[in-house]
């Protein structure tokens, strides 16, 4: 498969990790093997594997979608822009933008629950960063199951935001299916992404 951009490397990347396969080797088109030889001609893209990673799911809302690119245009949805609930504050802050982990028939029929659920601006009890702030807002109604290999500190999300603007975030999140079972008070809370960031640590 032929890629332009780091963007398209990613992107694919990502789908084969959550397909279940441990990474990518990727070439320079024009590139012949030379065993032992140490260089960027071939490479091995792989998970980064170390103990302490992640065991549990997290349920998380889905706060808003970016329009599709590529392969994705036909289904009008790049990627979902999710969040976790913050009770003492009452708000729902942003923990990851997923673009992997569903069918695609599984991706249109998301989308679609979606779109019954757009709102034509962010909600006041929405936190999200300048920079992350998707095509199409959704209210926060909508939860899913998202599995990531760990939770990482970050200064984009604002789930757990502190003085220094540094949040929390899921590395190499995917969706792993809807959860019409739980209202949105009942989502993953800011304070477990805390609590599940310190335990995966030990």
């Amino acid at each position: 498969r032929h890629m332009e951009t780091a963007h398209e490397l990613n992107d694919y990347f990502l789908e084969n990790i959550t397909a279940g396969l441990a990474g990518l080797v990727v070439k320079r088109p024009d590139a012949i093997y030379q065993p032992g030889k140490r260089n960027f001609n071939w490479i091995k893209l792989k998970r980064h594997e170390e103990e302490g990673q992640l065991d549990d799911t997290l349920d998380c809302l889905i706060l808003g979608y970016y329009a599709g690119k590529g392969k994705r245009a036909a289904f009008g949805i790049g990627a979902f822009l999710v969040g976790v609930y913050n009770p003492a504050e009452d708000c729902f802050q942003t923990v990851a933008k997923i673009g992997t982990g569903l069918r695609d028939d599984e991706w249109r029929a998301l989308k679609k629950q979606c779109d019954a659920e757009k709102v034509s601006h962010k909600l006041a009890n929405v936190v999200v960063s300048k920079s992350l702030e998707p095509d199409v807002w959704v209210a926060p109604k909508i939860v899913v199951m998202i599995r990531a290999d760990e939770i990482t500190r970050s200064p984009v999300h604002s789930a757990g935001r502190d003085n220094e603007g540094v949040g929390y975030a899921l590395r190499f999140p995917r969706i792993m299916g809807p959860r019409p079972d739980k209202s949105a008070t009942e989502a993953t809370t800011v304070d477990e992404v805390k609590s599940l960031f310190k335990i995966q640590k030990k």
